[in-house]
């Protein structure tokens, strides 16, 4: 095809060229029921494959790292078409609340990012600054996380959730450090994607 293209422009004749669009289109799932996760008594929010860095101080093997000390689960599961497939946009919206001690800002919601085996490639946390219920709502784009994770700047997010490829999958899930009478729960919520493919 190169070769073609640069012969047609090297004789100055016209070529064929044929434009394929892509469709553009929102995919979302929705959930609404109170689901809890207790402290130490789920696994932990996600196993990052071996060298993935984590954006902080430390890697992704150091207890430090909060997915490391943090249980919790998937709320909404949101599979996207299994042909090749970019992200342009991901919108989440939970109303979540946790129960520890003093309203920290350990606990949250993270949306992860998986390839077709499960594996986690990228994450965007927004984390609960208080007790009670909250209405947690963030936009994530190739340029912007739009992360919030005050306690945990470091490692709000790693590398982006917008991404490109086949059978990718998009979870929303509650955390809660792995510390006595932590808990985390999760009332209702949504997650869209815009894609392109």
């Amino acid at each position: 095809c190169a070769e073609a293209w640069a012969a047609a422009v090297a004789e100055q004749r016209p070529v064929d060229l044929m434009v394929v669009k892509l469709p553009k289109r929102e995919v979302s799932a929705k959930f609404k029921e109170r689901m809890t996760w207790e402290a130490n008594a789920h696994p932990v929010i996600f196993n990052h494959r071996p060298g993935v860095p984590t954006g902080g101080d430390y890697d992704h093997t150091s207890e430090h790292y909060w997915p490391n000390h943090s249980g919790g689960g998937t709320y909404i599961r949101l599979e996207l078409p299994e042909t090749r497939i970019k992200i342009l946009e991901v919108k989440a919206r939970v109303k979540a609340l946790d129960q520890g001690w003093g309203g920290e800002g350990n606990a949250g919601v993270a949306v992860v990012l998986l390839d077709g085996g499960g594996n986690t490639l990228a994450y965007s946390v927004q984390s609960l600054k208080d007790h009670g219920e909250k209405t947690l709502e963030w936009v994530m784009t190739p340029e912007d996380s739009g992360a919030s994770f005050p306690n945990q700047e470091g490692s709000k997010e790693c590398d982006s959730v917008c991404a490109e490829g086949e059978g990718l999958v998009l979870e929303l899930r509650p955390f809660t450090p792995n510390w006595g009478g932590w808990s985390v729960s999760a009332l209702e919520g949504e997650l869209k994607a815009t894609i392109l493919g």
